[in-house]
């Protein structure tokens, strides 16, 4: 290999590197919530359908779980989870992938990591 190229990939890795960490930053909505936890949200609506955009923000809030997406899925009550009672959530937002100005929200429980309810834009 040639100095010049030797020198060429030596200033292009540590620059994809930073890019690459600046994205999964990014992609946990302002370093709000974890990223797993973002994941987790994205994963749930993207395999049921919904398509997910960006991430617009999260925030750790007490949230009554109100099953949102449970019933918009039609998931049968015995395969809810048997929760109740104020829980310390994840409220992630994410833009709705087709429809600009348009969100979905997600409530993750914080200590489970299982989704407690939600809302959309329709």
């Amino acid at each position: 290999m040639r100095r010049q190229d030797l020198l060429i990939v030596m200033t292009l890795v540590p620059s994809c590197i930073v890019t690459f960490q600046a994205l999964k930053r990014a992609e946990s909505v302002e370093n709000d919530a974890p990223w797993e936890a973002v994941q987790v949200d994205r994963q749930f609506l993207d395999e049921r359908g919904y398509a997910t955009g960006r991430g617009l923000s999260s925030k750790l809030e007490e949230k009554e779980p109100n099953f949102y997406w449970h019933n918009v899925f039609e998931i049968k009550s015995q395969e809810r989870p048997d929760i109740r009672g104020l829980r310390s959530c994840w409220v992630i937002r994410f833009e709705q992938a087709k429809r600009p100005w348009h969100f979905y929200e997600v409530w993750l429980d914080a200590s489970e990591y299982i989704v407690v309810g939600g809302s959309s834009c329709l």
